[in-house]
């Protein structure tokens, strides 16, 4: 079963994100959430393959999305990335040598892009 985390604190991304998720025909377990707090306690608990995550999830947080990437980067156990942002991130990515990252999709993208990356993630994971 393929595990998918979607995060962001917009409820229209997670919308636009879980209904191209639908349209795939693999096994799959899906989980929301829509800030850090509960994406960390979703990749502990239930271990997602994949995490689709925003890099900025509002103010008020003592950690940013790409802080949690690092948490998780050189960790062989733990999930791949997707990168949903408004921002450019290949510079903070290279230069903070993160390699946990599959792709970065910047806001708006194409969900055929996203499709795209996550069945070639399903592929390299082989499940």
């Amino acid at each position: 079963m393929f595990k998918i985390l979607i995060s962001d604190d917009n409820e229209m991304i997670r919308k636009i994100i879980k209904n191209a998720i639908d349209t795939l025909t693999i096994e799959k377990e899906v989980f929301i959430s829509e800030n850090l707090e509960d994406e960390i306690k979703i990749i502990n608990q239930d271990r997602p393959d994949l995490v689709i995550t925003d890099i900025s999830k509002g103010s008020g947080h003592l950690m940013s999305g790409f802080d949690v990437i690092k948490k998780y980067n050189n960790k062989s156990d733990f999930p791949i990335f997707i990168i949903v942002s408004g921002y450019n991130m290949q510079y903070e990515l290279k230069s903070n040598n993160i390699n946990n990252v599959w792709a970065c999709l910047q806001k708006p993208f194409k969900t055929e892009s996203l499709i795209t990356e996550i069945i070639n993630i399903y592929k390299h994971l082989d499940l």
